[in-house]
């Protein structure tokens, strides 16, 4: 039920930001930015609910109970287990994936392809359930930890290399770039364990395959989330660079506010600096890429009939 109201307040919204922005007015335009915004939220929870409705299920059908039939001590949990992970599959993930690929198809609603990592996720997480040999092998731990490193990393540098080749949508890429990037963030403090780990080499890493990716891709692709995440981690590099000079607050209150003032004279710079540099970035991007990049242009009037023209042009210009 619930689901369904989710859906149908993200049309309504939807529909509304197609009719408010009639007017063509600065006002109006960001109202119609607006709405669209909660509608995407609206949208992604409306598809989670197909999911979590589709995983309760099989634990409402599958439980083991005591009864005169089979009493509790004889019910196999491991076998259970395998049912309940299958059948979550095929009720939840499936249709969630389904539903995610129409919506994306016929209205491109840019957090779509969020919720599909969401059931991609749910797939890799129930594969040590239904084949418990890979426990033998793998820790689920690890299974998990890698598979958000690896496939946010990939898909951080599949959307920008797209960006590149001016093959993504604006708000598409906003959505997907972001949340990639703070899954990989996050998930490359716990692969690289650097807050428990003594040793440098984890630090090093951290900073050469994330942070500097992620100061690098804001910049280019000017999203301004992903400089946010670059600059928490220098000033993580700073805290552990405090804690070997002297675990005390007069060092850290000093290397931090000479590293809070070093990185706003940066950001000053980098302001003055981040067109031309986005700029250089992509012309080179352009020839590297070849026949792959696609003219600006085209990509440009993509991302207003968003706002303008509403889902019919959406779906044609897609196409074309």
């Amino acid at each position: 039920m619930y689901t369904a109201v989710l859906f149908g307040l993200a049309r309504l919204l939807e529909r509304k930001a197609q009719n408010t922005d009639d007017t063509n007015t600065d006002d109006t335009k960001n109202d119609t930015k607006g709405l669209l915004f909660i509608a995407s939220i609206l949208y992604a929870l409306g598809v989670i609910g197909v999911g979590v409705t589709g995983v309760i299920i099989p634990f409402n059908i599958f439980t083991c109970k005591d009864t005169e039939e089979v009493p509790l001590w004889e019910c196999d949990q491991e076998l259970l287990d395998r049912r309940l992970a299958l059948f979550s599959i095929f009720l939840g993930m499936l249709p969630t994936v389904t539903v995610s690929l129409l919506i994306w198809h016929k209205l491109y609603i840019p957090t779509m392809p969020i919720t599909t990592y969401f059931s991609a996720t749910w797939f890799i997480a129930v594969l040590p359930i239904m084949f418990p040999s890979l426990k033998e092998l793998f820790d689920p731990f690890d299974i998990m930890k890698w598979w958000f490193a690896l496939s946010s990393g990939l898909w951080l540098l599949g959307l920008f290399l797209f960006y590149l080749a001016n093959r993504v949508r604006k708000e598409t890429l906003k959505w997907s770039l972001n949340f990639a990037a703070l899954v990989y963030f996050a998930s490359m403090f716990v692969v690289t364990d650097v807050f428990n780990d003594g040793f440098w080499f984890g630090w090093i890493i951290i900073n050469v395959v994330s942070f500097a990716p992620l100061f690098f891709v804001g910049i280019v692709s000017d999203q301004m989330f992903l400089l946010v995440l670059a600059a928490v981690g220098i000033f993580v590099d700073v805290w552990k660079i405090g804690m070997s000079i002297g675990n005390s607050v007069p060092i850290y209150f000093l290397i931090f506010g000479i590293s809070g003032i070093g990185l706003g004279y940066f950001g000053l710079i980098l302001n003055k600096h981040q067109q031309k540099i986005a700029s250089e970035v992509k012309n080179k991007a352009e020839i590297w890429l070849g026949s792959f990049a696609k003219d600006s242009v085209d990509i440009s009037d993509t991302e207003m009939a968003v706002i303008e023209t509403g889902v019919c042009i959406i779906s044609k210009t897609e196409e074309d």
